[in-house]
Order: C-alpha cells, then structure tokens, then sequence
C-alpha cells in the first residue's frame, strides 16, 4: 500500500494541466521510466500531442484493460504539493485520477513478478493498462487497441461519473514500443 501512496504522491507534483503538454510529456516519461525499470514491455502513442501508454500482454490482446489517466483540471500550483493527514491523501489528482494511475502499475509489476517467478511473463498476463494524458482534455482522436476497440472512459462528456462509457474516434493502433518493446 505504502508504494501506491508514494507513486501517487510522485505523480501528483507533475503538473499536468490542460492544456500544458510540456508537463503531460515529463510525466509520461516517468512512467515510462517507471516500466523501465520492472522491463515492462509498453507502447506509447501521442495523438494530437497528447501521450497515451500501455502494456498488454505480448499477445496484444487482453479481456481487461485498466483505463486510466494523468491528466488534471487547471488549479493552483498549491494542489500540486501532496500532502497526507490523518490517513489520508491530499493534491490535485488524489482521486481523479492518479491515485489510479499508481494502482494499475504498482498491480500489473506485482502481477508479472509474481509470474515471472513461476516461469512465466507478461505474455501470461491476465490484464492490461492503458494510461493516458487526455481524459480532461477530450481529444478528438485516440488510441486503440490492437483488436480496433476504442479506450473508453467512465466520466461521460456531461460530467456524470455513472460508468457510462465513451467510446473515441476509432484511429489505427500506430504507437512505437517503449524502450523494452519488441
């Protein structure tokens, strides 16, 4: 729990408001970075300037994706200093939705050293994680998955956080392998 905590207290000090792109890429390279270092196999797709990574299995295919994003709205650079108090966490991106962000990585490397350690890999991975910079931004165009599924998203465009999923403008899956990728 305590390296969830850590990891999103890392992610929250990025700034990474719309519409500063400079800020959304220094984050995704820590995340790339950060899949470095447990040689993670991801991609990384910028669509309209605006990174979006993820890892899947090597298959490409994957019955669940974790869908995330690090992207936040605009606030003072005040809410970008996490701070706990009283078990709890506090900054820009605390709940919406970097808290996300750091649960779906930390889960998908204990998840493959758990495999790894039975002999296997990320091509035995039962999941994977789509990680994005704009869910707040609403680009018209973004990535795909290898079976031509659009991400989705649970915030609707109206605001309602109710689950009911957006689907993007279907474009082809072109993003280059990370540093680790095939």
């Amino acid at each position: 729990m305590r390296e969830i905590v850590e990891l999103t207290k890392t992610l929250i000090r990025f700034k990474t408001r719309t519409p500063d792109t400079d800020e959304l890429h220094r984050c995704a390279r820590y995340i790339q970075a950060w899949l470095d270092r447990y040689d993670v196999v991801y991609h990384r797709q910028d669509v309209a300037g605006i990174p979006s990574i993820w890892a899947l299995p090597h298959t490409g295919r994957t019955k669940i994706l974790l869908v995330t994003h690090f992207d936040v709205v605009n606030g003072p650079d005040t809410l970008f200093v996490p701070v706990e108090k009283d078990g709890m966490l506090y900054g820009r991106g605390a709940v919406d939705d970097k808290y996300a962000v750091a649960l779906s990585l930390v889960l998908f490397k204990n998840t493959l050293a758990a495999l790894r350690r039975q002999s296997g890999g990320q091509a035995d991975m039962s999941f994977g994680i789509l990680i994005t910079g704009d869910e707040e931004r609403r680009t018209r165009r973004r990535p795909r998955t290898s079976r031509g599924n659009a991400a989705t998203h649970s915030k609707r465009a109206d605001g309602d956080d109710s689950g009911t999923p957006l689907r993007g403008r279907q474009d082809p899956f072109s993003g280059s392998p990370g540093k680790n990728g095939p």
